[in-house]
């Protein structure tokens, strides 16, 4: 099985690198999204990293600085060709609950998500 047979489109897509972690972190919880996507502009749709929970606590108030570019994940991003037991893999190796999933990796058009959850 391959990943784009799971993959599925996220509710919440980040698309400013300035913007502070609390307001990414309110929009996520809102949504209830594991996994934020972060794309550059609407129209390239182009994924530049990701966001996971991790990086979501890491602020510990609301007047903190800290900024989506700078905790961005930037690996594993998987290619919509991948293997199901590929993305496990890679999942496992990065220490990750999942990542996004891309046309091809010179493009990065965002297709979707996966995660733990989708693979079961």
């Amino acid at each position: 099985m391959r990943v784009w047979e799971i993959a599925r489109r996220p509710k919440f897509i980040v698309r400013e690198m300035d913007l502070p972690l609390t307001v990414v972190r309110a929009e996520a919880r809102k949504y209830d999204e594991e996994i934020l996507p972060v794309v550059r502009n609407i129209l390239e749709n182009k994924v530049y990293g990701f966001l996971t929970p991790i990086e979501l606590i890491m602020p510990t108030s609301h007047h903190t600085s800290i900024r989506v570019k700078d905790v961005i994940r930037e690996y594993p991003i998987l290619t919509q060709d991948d293997d199901v037991s590929e993305a496990f893999n890679k999942f496992r190796e990065f220490k990750t609950i999942g990542a996004p999933v891309v046309d091809n990796l010179v493009d990065n058009k965002l297709i979707g998500v996966v995660t733990y959850n989708d693979l079961l």
